[in-house]
């Protein structure tokens, strides 16, 4: 449970959500398109999946990086991504999550609930992005879970300016991504940020982000497909 709802939910009843988030890929040969959610799958699962079903690959891209996703999204839009900082707020750490992450149940948490921006323009007025120009829009909706006790002083102190991504928070620091799960399924805030239907389905993973010395977070992101923002 993050943040009010589950993103990660793997309730069995149909859901009525928008198209599958494919591109063109007309020189790709696919069984079928992608059904309207799917359940967690783990790396291995997934690109199985992909073989049967039409997926962006830039997405499947994202999806499935080890690396610092603010690198890729700017490599991708030619722009600078910017931190829209939600909400952040300190919470017990909700059960479910606790388990998941391996922490004592409860225990004080940084909750930290963005949405990442690219494009539009610089503080010169120039228009920024892929292709000369595009316009300010949203390329990830995340949320994280931090228990506080296990962030260094310093990084704790940087998140909670709220000024910039985990990503680049943690860039000078070894660290490590496991338990990486991907799921196509509705995301209300999202949804909600892009004025589409609340049953639009996304893209989405969740890790664990382990940090050296001890540290430990959970990482949610959801990516809007490109369709939506070009």
């Amino acid at each position: 449970m993050i943040c009010g709802f589950d993103p990660m939910d793997q309730g069995k009843g149909p859901l009525s959500i928008g198209d599958s988030p494919t591109e063109d890929m007309s020189d790709v040969t696919r069984i079928e398109s992608p059904p309207r959610e799917t359940p967690l799958m783990d790396r291995t699962t997934f690109l199985d999946y992909c073989k049967m079903h039409q997926i962006d690959p830039i997405q499947r891209m994202l999806l499935l990086s080890d690396g610092t996703l603010v690198d890729h999204l700017e490599a991708l839009y030619l722009s600078p991504v910017r931190l829209s900082l939600q909400h952040q707020r300190e919470v017990p750490m909700p059960d479910a999550d606790a388990d998941w992450l391996g922490v004592p149940r409860g225990c004080p948490t940084v909750e930290r609930r963005t949405f990442l921006r690219a494009g539009g323009t610089d503080a010169a007025g120039r228009i920024e992005g892929e292709r000369g120009g595009s316009p300010d829009r949203i390329v990830v909706f995340a949320v994280s879970l931090f228990p506080r006790s296990s962030l260094p002083s310093e990084l704790c102190e940087e998140m909670l300016r709220g000024e910039l991504p985990v990503g680049k928070l943690i860039r000078a620091l070894p660290t490590q991504r496991d338990r990486m799960e991907v799921a196509y399924r509705p995301v209300p805030p999202l949804s909600e940020a892009l004025g589409v239907s609340d049953t639009k389905s996304f893209w989405t993973r969740r890790y664990r982000l382990n940090l050296a010395g001890g540290g430990v977070g959970l990482v949610f992101e959801a990516f809007p497909p490109r369709a939506i923002f070009r």
